[in-house]
């Protein structure tokens, strides 16, 4: 019973240990990632703003729409044939004097005649109809050109709050590596008397402040990446290397 009671502490030792190494890496991972320098590894902005407009569900919503009223167009500009009316007559008979009143026709004529009928308000309200489809096409592309500048711009501003987060996280490391120094000596002054508790409750608060702000950049940098990867549409390790 001993044994299996020393052979079961060292397990849960062994799992303990390797848990911590599994979340210690995984951290290490995310600072890793928090430290490089974006630009070489994050594609191309234009990559991306071209990418995230070929992907948008509704810039292609507004693609599906122009190509619906171009086709409305056309068919407005052909619909004059659909309101024309062919006529056409044939006649036979005799032609010319009568020889006798009992003798054959001395000649056979005969009349074919044919024409076309084009009603009035087909030709008056064709130029209206075919302006207003125009018109309508002219909207729709205006609406998807103003979705694809929309992606463009939501594109560049979460790229460049990207890098803005990560300036910021850089700039605030070196403040926090102050912080703990400066944390360490005033303990340290503390413990031989030099300092009150007030003034060390100072500097502590001073270290968790900058420690929050900290982990508030952390989570809007992890946030933002996610989110620009989402808006682009594919994943960023399906982007070529340059």
């Amino acid at each position: 019973m001993y044994k299996k009671t020393i052979l079961l502490c060292a397990f849960l030792a062994c799992c303990t240990a390797g848990y911590t190494q599994g979340v210690d890496r995984r951290k290490a991972l995310e600072l890793d990632s928090l430290f490089v320098n974006l630009l070489d590894y994050l594609p191309p902005i234009n990559e991306l703003i071209d990418t995230a407009v070929a992907n948008s569900p509704e810039v292609k919503y507004w693609h599906a729409q122009v190509k619906l009223r171009e086709y409305e167009v056309s068919i407005v500009r052909k619909d004059w044939a659909r309101d024309i009316f062919i006529t056409g007559q044939y006649q036979g008979g005799t032609l010319g004097a009568i020889l006798g009143p009992d003798g054959p026709p001395l000649f056979i004529g005969y009349l074919v005649g044919a024409g076309v009928r084009i009603p009035l308000s087909t030709v008056v309200g064709r130029r209206d109809r075919i302006g207003a489809a125009e018109a309508w096409l002219e909207s729709t592309i205006a609406k998807r050109d103003e979705a694809i500048r929309n992606i463009r711009e939501l594109i560049f501003n979460e790229y460049q709050k990207l890098l803005m987060i990560q300036r910021k996280i850089a700039i605030l490391a070196e403040t926090n590596e102050s912080t703990s120094l400066i944390m360490e000596m005033a303990e340290e002054r503390f413990r031989q008397g030099e300092l009150t508790l007030d003034q060390l409750g100072t500097n502590t608060e001073l270290k968790t402040k900058y420690s929050l702000i900290y982990e508030e950049l952390r989570t809007d940098f992890f946030n933002t990446y996610s989110q620009l990867e989402r808006l682009v549409g594919i994943p960023f390790s399906k982007f070529e290397k340059h």
